[in-house]
This record gives structure tokens, sequence and C-alpha cells, in this order.
């Protein structure tokens, strides 16, 4: 990047701020909210695609068009920007269909799914999740088997094959990073063939730095590299810094909301000791009686429960069923469960006072369609991954927006004990757990 170029982060989904602070977010993508960013003082901005959630076609249509909305503005301004797709740091989304949106005829890539703050390492060509002491590859995790992102290769070479329908995989390795700096992936990427797609070893961020000034001075040279990578590299990068944020004493219980959506084992954790921690009863979001009645028949009896337990306990958990019917695990099917979740959150917005969300797509549709909030503020890390936002969300019949704290808690993320710490930070601390009871 040169300087005074813009930094523009493409989320498919929000947890891609899990490490930064500062820095703001664009819920609802537009002209206008690009053209407020490109004439603020203002180096970077994440705007949030969600595209994780579309299908491959939906992905490539939506960001075909922010492409085009964001470079005119910038031209109108006579602003250079760039372009740098975050993604999962366990392989899911649609990553090379994402790529193919902004690589020219001659580009290469640069792919780096590294995030060390949670565990997520590469060496030797293999991408690993770290559990304790152990490391195991992605590929052998829960997360390799998504129902609609799903793979089987341990070896990232040989997953950008099973993965893509043309690019092509080279794997930088950590010796070399290490013994040659800054020069290996500099020569790694002016030499790749066009879509290549460069894939360095990483298991800091000091190798996560040093993959960052090869790439800056490959870009010197006016070479035209994509670039997609786990939350980390983006802060790397673009020099921004992440927050330790402390849970304030003494805070007074809020009306909150918590909201999961995510399957995974971990999710299914964090829930289970978190409504054992607070002896309160989930409302759930029944899949088969939803697919057989419809969201409008059954969203007005939650909403109503959802409001009673917030006005008695200040607490209430939204979530989605645990075990999901192997009829139900295509990407609408969680779309129905999802406008259901949303449908809901809708219903008791106003009464609200404090938002956890559990998952990334969740996250990212709770706080956009579900809060209608425009845009929100990176504060900081409650721990490890886990973000609080200040979210700007527009009050019905009122000219003014009114903020709301929002935890982003993604699904593959998180202690079993971390929905409960997310819980403290809102005041919800022993004393509170007897009222609750």
């Amino acid at each position: 990047m040169s300087a005074g170029t813009k930094t523009i982060i493409l989320d498919d989904d929000p947890t891609g701020t899990q490490t930064v602070s500062g820095v703001a977010v664009i819920l609802h993508p537009h002209r206008k909210a690009y053209r407020e960013f490109l004439q603020s003082t203002a180096s970077v901005i994440f705007i949030l695609t969600n595209t994780r959630a579309m299908t491959e076609y939906e992905a490539v249509k939506f960001l075909q068009t922010i492409k085009q909305e964001v470079e005119a503005e910038a031209e109108l301004l006579d602003q250079q920007v760039c372009f740098h797709l975050r993604g999962d740091s366990t392989l899911r989304g649609h990553v090379f269909a994402e790529m193919d949106v902004f690589a020219e005829e001659n580009s290469v890539g640069l792919f780096v799914p590294a995030f060390p703050e949670c565990g997520r390492v590469t060496m030797h060509g293999v991408h690993y999740l770290e559990e304790g002491q152990v490391r195991r590859p992605v590929a052998a995790t829960e997360f390799a088997q998504d129902p609609v992102f799903g793979y089987r290769s341990e070896r990232l070479q040989d997953w950008v094959k099973e993965v893509s329908a043309h690019w092509e995989g080279i794997p930088l390795s950590i010796e070399e990073i290490r013994s040659k700096g800054p020069a290996s992936v500099e020569a790694a990427l002016l030499l790749a063939p066009p879509r290549s797609v460069i894939i360095p070893d990483a298991e800091n961020d000091e190798d996560l730095q040093i993959i960052a000034e090869g790439l800056r001075r490959a870009e010197q040279r006016n070479h035209s590299i994509v670039v997609r990578s786990a939350s980390t590299f983006v802060k790397v990068r673009c020099g921004l810094k992440s927050l330790s944020l402390a849970t304030p004493m003494g805070r007074k219980p809020q009306k909150l909301l918590v909201v999961c959506g995510s399957h995974t084992a971990a999710a299914t954790k964090q829930l289970n000791v978190f409504i054992i921690e607070y002896k309160i009863k989930p409302v759930v979001i029944e899949t088969k009686p939803l697919f057989e009645l419809g969201v409008q028949s059954m969203v007005p009896a939650i909403i109503e429960n959802v409001i009673s337990q917030l006005n008695q306990h200040h607490i209430v958990l939204l979530m989605s069923e645990r075990i999901r019917d192997d009829a139900h695990k295509e990407l609408e099917d969680g779309a129905k469960v999802m406008n259901a979740i949303i449908a809901v959150v809708n219903g008791v917005a106003a009464q609200c006072d404090a938002v956890i969300a559990k998952g990334g797509i969740t996250s990212a549709q709770v706080a956009s369609d579900g809060l209608h909030a425009s845009y929100a503020q990176v504060l900081g890390q409650l721990e490890p991954g886990v973000s609080v936002w200040e979210l700007h969300v527009a009050s019905p019949g009122e000219d003014e927006q009114r903020t709301v704290p929002y935890v982003v808690v993604p699904g593959n993320v998180g202690q079993e004990s971390t929905l409960i710490h997310a819980a403290q930070y809102f005041g919800f601390t022993e004393t509170i757990k007897e009222e609750i009871t």
C-alpha cells in the first residue's frame, strides 16, 4: 500500500474485529457510508458483508457491488483504496470465489489464516488448532465438518485444490520466513505465476510482521496481490491494536439479551455452563414447528416470553435448537431459523440495554437486521477473540440514535466460561445470580 491509501476490510462475518480496537464497522454497506469514511481522517474501516451466510453467487454479486461503489467514490475524491478480505481462521467461507472478485489477470494471492491469539497456527504447510498443549489439524476438527463449507485436506496446498477450481497453493515454510525475513515473502509473491496463492507458515505475531513487511515490499513493485486472512494479520498489516477490557466494578445489571445461533460444540458447552450458572430457562426456537407453522405463527408467543423474562430477571437466553436434524442442515434451513431469531430480536429490541451474540452469522444479523444498527465502534476485547462493540441503533419514532453495548462471541472461540464472563461485564455477578433465582 502506498502512503495515504485507505484500507477497507471486507469481513465475511463480524468476528474479524476480534483482535482490534478503535475502529469503525459499517453494518449496512452503502455509498454514503463509504464516502464518509473516505472523507474522514480514519485510515482503516471494516465493512460487514456477512457473505458466509449467502450462497456463493450472492456473495460474489454483493462484493462486486461494494467494490464498484467504493472505487467510484474513491475516484470522485481522488483517494487510493486497498481491499483486504477477512475470513475464518478455520478455513470456512467462499474463500476463492471472493478472491476472484478482486483478482486481475496477473494477480497472485496471499492467504494467511493464522490466528495465534486463539491457537490457530500454520506450520509446515498444515493449519492447526491448538487445544491445551495439543495441536490438531483443523481438517480433523468439527469445523471441517461444516455442512456448507466442509473439507478433508490437511495440507493447505491440497485444500486449495479441494475447494478451488483454478487457484494453486504454494506453501512458504517457517524456516524460509525466519531465516530470510521479508525478502522471502516478497520473492514468493513476485515470482509466483498468476492465480497462485502463497500460503505462509505463521506461529506468532512476529512471523506475521515479517509477512506483512514482505507484502508491503511486493506491493511497492506495483504487483497485484489479493489478500485474505484471519483477524490477526489484519491487525498487523494495518497497524491496529487490541485492547483488553476489564469488567467494571459495581455496575448495575441492565436488561441483557443473550442470543445464540451457533451450533458448534464449543457453543453448546458454553451455553450449558451459562444456563447452570444463572439457573435460567432458555427460550428455544424449535426447528420442526417453525418449518411447519412459519415465523409469523410462532414468533409472537416467543417475543412475549422473552419480554417477560427480561422484566422479571433482567437476563434472557434466546437460542436455536442444539441438535439439528440431518434434513435441516442446508444454508437455506439455517436462514429460516435465523429469520425467526431476527424477528424475535426486532420485537424485543426496545426492551434491551445490552446484547451478547454467540456465533458469527448470528452476531452479524442480530446487529444489523435485529437491532437495526447502522454502524459500530470496536471498543476492545473481553478475552482473546471476543470483542465488545458500541452499536449505533435507530430508536423507533426518534431522529437520534441510541448506543447499545454488544459482545461478539464467535462460534469457534472461547472457554466454557466465556458467556458468563460476558454477562459479568454487564453486572451479572455472584450477588445478582441470587436475585435471579
